[in-house]
Protein backbone atom coordinates (compact mmCIF):
# COMPACT_ATOMS: atom_id res chain seq x y z
CA UNK A 1 0.00 0.00 0.00
CA UNK A 2 2.61 2.50 0.67
CA UNK A 3 4.13 1.99 -3.00
CA UNK A 4 0.48 2.53 -4.38
CA UNK A 5 0.55 6.13 -2.34
CA UNK A 6 4.13 7.03 -3.26
CA UNK A 7 3.23 6.22 -7.26
CA UNK A 8 -0.21 7.99 -6.35
CA UNK A 9 1.34 11.14 -5.00
CA UNK A 10 4.19 11.32 -8.11
CA UNK A 11 1.05 10.68 -10.37
CA UNK A 12 -1.29 13.55 -8.68
CA UNK A 13 1.48 15.95 -8.74
CA UNK A 14 1.70 15.39 -12.88
CA UNK A 15 -2.39 15.87 -12.75
CA UNK A 16 -2.79 12.89 -12.95
CA UNK A 17 -6.69 10.87 -11.22
CA UNK A 18 -6.76 7.26 -9.65
CA UNK A 19 -8.94 4.88 -8.77
CA UNK A 20 -8.77 2.14 -6.11
CA UNK A 21 -11.00 -0.92 -6.02
CA UNK A 22 -11.81 -3.74 -4.06
CA UNK A 23 -14.73 -6.08 -3.16
CA UNK A 24 -17.21 -3.58 -1.16
CA UNK A 25 -17.19 -6.03 2.03
CA UNK A 26 -13.05 -6.49 1.63
CA UNK A 27 -11.53 -5.52 5.59
CA UNK A 28 -8.78 -3.06 3.56
CA UNK A 29 -11.20 -0.32 3.40
CA UNK A 30 -11.30 0.01 7.05
CA UNK A 31 -7.77 0.41 7.48
CA UNK A 32 -6.24 3.76 8.37
CA UNK A 33 -3.71 3.93 5.49
CA UNK A 34 -6.37 3.46 3.30
CA UNK A 35 -9.12 5.82 4.93
CA UNK A 36 -5.87 8.80 4.52
CA UNK A 37 -5.05 7.96 0.94
CA UNK A 38 -8.67 8.76 0.44
CA UNK A 39 -8.97 11.77 2.24
CA UNK A 40 -5.32 12.99 1.24
CA UNK A 41 -6.04 12.22 -2.78
CA UNK A 42 -9.66 13.20 -2.91
CA UNK A 43 -11.09 9.81 -3.71
CA UNK A 44 -14.66 9.47 -3.27
CA UNK A 45 -16.81 5.75 -2.99
CA UNK A 46 -18.58 3.90 -5.62
CA UNK A 47 -20.59 1.06 -5.38
CA UNK A 48 -21.63 -1.16 -7.95
CA UNK A 49 -22.33 -4.75 -8.24
CA UNK A 50 -20.42 -6.63 -11.07
CA UNK A 51 -23.28 -8.70 -12.02
CA UNK A 52 -24.81 -5.40 -13.53
CA UNK A 53 -21.36 -6.04 -15.37
CA UNK A 54 -21.36 -9.15 -17.05
CA UNK A 55 -19.87 -11.45 -14.02
CA UNK A 56 -21.59 -14.39 -15.08
CA UNK A 57 -20.62 -17.95 -14.01
CA UNK A 58 -18.73 -20.06 -16.19
CA UNK A 59 -18.92 -23.60 -14.58
CA UNK A 60 -21.29 -26.08 -13.81
CA UNK A 61 -24.82 -26.10 -13.44
CA UNK A 62 -24.92 -22.23 -12.98
CA UNK A 63 -22.82 -21.78 -15.85
CA UNK A 64 -24.59 -18.44 -17.74
CA UNK A 65 -25.96 -16.95 -14.12
CA UNK A 66 -25.16 -13.98 -12.98
CA UNK A 67 -22.70 -13.97 -9.95
CA UNK A 68 -23.58 -11.29 -7.51
CA UNK A 69 -20.40 -9.08 -6.02
CA UNK A 70 -20.71 -6.18 -4.71
CA UNK A 71 -17.18 -3.91 -5.29
CA UNK A 72 -16.05 -0.52 -4.74
CA UNK A 73 -13.81 2.21 -6.09
CA UNK A 74 -12.38 4.96 -4.88
CA UNK A 75 -11.93 7.16 -7.17
CA UNK A 76 -11.39 11.44 -8.11
CA UNK A 77 -12.86 10.91 -11.38
CA UNK A 78 -16.24 11.72 -11.47
CA UNK A 79 -17.24 10.27 -14.93
CA UNK A 80 -16.54 6.70 -13.42
CA UNK A 81 -18.14 7.30 -10.17
CA UNK A 82 -21.29 8.77 -12.65
CA UNK A 83 -21.50 5.66 -15.21
CA UNK A 84 -20.79 3.14 -12.22
CA UNK A 85 -23.31 4.37 -9.44
CA UNK A 86 -25.97 2.36 -11.48
CA UNK A 87 -24.35 -0.79 -11.95
CA UNK A 88 -26.33 -1.64 -9.34
CA UNK A 89 -28.33 -5.49 -8.98
CA UNK A 90 -31.37 -4.81 -11.67
CA UNK A 91 -34.05 -6.82 -9.17
CA UNK A 92 -34.99 -10.21 -9.31
CA UNK A 93 -36.92 -9.51 -12.58
CA UNK A 94 -34.01 -9.70 -14.72
CA UNK A 95 -31.99 -11.65 -12.26
CA UNK A 96 -34.35 -13.57 -10.44
CA UNK A 97 -31.05 -16.05 -9.20
CA UNK A 98 -27.56 -16.11 -8.76
CA UNK A 99 -24.88 -18.39 -8.65
CA UNK A 100 -22.36 -18.15 -5.86
CA UNK A 101 -19.08 -16.52 -6.06
CA UNK A 102 -17.39 -19.93 -4.93
CA UNK A 103 -15.36 -23.12 -6.78
CA UNK A 104 -13.95 -22.72 -9.79
CA UNK A 105 -15.19 -19.08 -10.28
CA UNK A 106 -13.97 -17.45 -8.02
CA UNK A 107 -10.67 -17.12 -9.95
CA UNK A 108 -12.28 -15.72 -12.73
CA UNK A 109 -13.84 -12.54 -10.29
CA UNK A 110 -10.53 -11.06 -10.34
CA UNK A 111 -10.10 -10.17 -13.75
CA UNK A 112 -12.62 -7.38 -15.21
CA UNK A 113 -15.54 -8.09 -17.07
CA UNK A 114 -15.95 -6.56 -20.92
CA UNK A 115 -18.81 -4.43 -19.51
CA UNK A 116 -16.77 -3.46 -16.84
CA UNK A 117 -13.72 -2.64 -19.05
CA UNK A 118 -15.82 -0.36 -21.79
CA UNK A 119 -17.23 1.26 -18.14
CA UNK A 120 -13.66 2.18 -17.15
CA UNK A 121 -11.64 3.20 -20.59
CA UNK A 122 -15.42 5.53 -21.42
CA UNK A 123 -15.40 7.48 -18.57
CA UNK A 124 -11.56 7.90 -18.12
CA UNK A 125 -11.46 9.02 -21.93
CA UNK A 126 -14.23 11.13 -20.99
CA UNK A 127 -12.21 12.42 -18.27
CA UNK A 128 -9.47 13.37 -19.96
CA UNK A 129 -11.05 14.86 -22.82
CA UNK A 130 -13.26 17.34 -20.31
CA UNK A 131 -9.89 18.38 -18.76
CA UNK A 132 -8.31 19.94 -21.76
CA UNK A 133 -4.82 18.82 -20.38
CA UNK A 134 -2.10 19.15 -23.23
CA UNK A 135 -2.23 15.01 -23.69
CA UNK A 136 -5.83 15.56 -24.18
CA UNK A 137 -5.74 18.08 -26.47
CA UNK A 138 -2.48 16.23 -28.70
CA UNK A 139 -4.28 12.81 -28.64
CA UNK A 140 -7.85 14.51 -29.52
CA UNK A 141 -5.59 16.43 -32.67
CA UNK A 142 -3.92 13.70 -33.71
CA UNK A 143 -6.60 11.41 -33.52
CA UNK A 144 -8.32 14.14 -36.04
CA UNK A 145 -5.30 14.29 -38.20
CA UNK A 146 -5.40 10.79 -38.44
CA UNK A 147 -9.19 10.76 -39.64
CA UNK A 148 -8.33 13.81 -41.86
CA UNK A 149 -5.73 11.61 -44.22
CA UNK A 150 -7.30 8.38 -43.51
CA UNK A 151 -10.60 10.14 -45.53
CA UNK A 152 -8.06 11.32 -48.12
CA UNK A 153 -6.68 8.25 -48.79
CA UNK A 154 -7.72 4.75 -50.88
CA UNK A 155 -8.56 1.20 -49.83
CA UNK A 156 -5.35 0.62 -51.98
CA UNK A 157 -2.86 3.13 -50.44
CA UNK A 158 -4.03 2.50 -47.12
CA UNK A 159 -3.03 -1.36 -47.32
CA UNK A 160 0.23 -0.54 -49.76
CA UNK A 161 1.17 1.67 -46.52
CA UNK A 162 0.29 -1.17 -44.05
CA UNK A 163 2.36 -3.80 -46.24
CA UNK A 164 5.23 -1.73 -46.10
CA UNK A 165 5.23 -1.52 -42.18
Amino acid sequence: MANWLRVARHDRSLGGTHAFELPKSCSLWKLRIVQDMKDELGLQDVLFDRCAVGLDSQHGSTAGLPIHQPWKIATNVSELRDDLAHMRYPGPEEHPKHAPCAGRDTAATGFYTNDLVDIIQGAFRRHAANKHTPAAVALAAAQQLHDDVARQLSVEQLLSACAQD
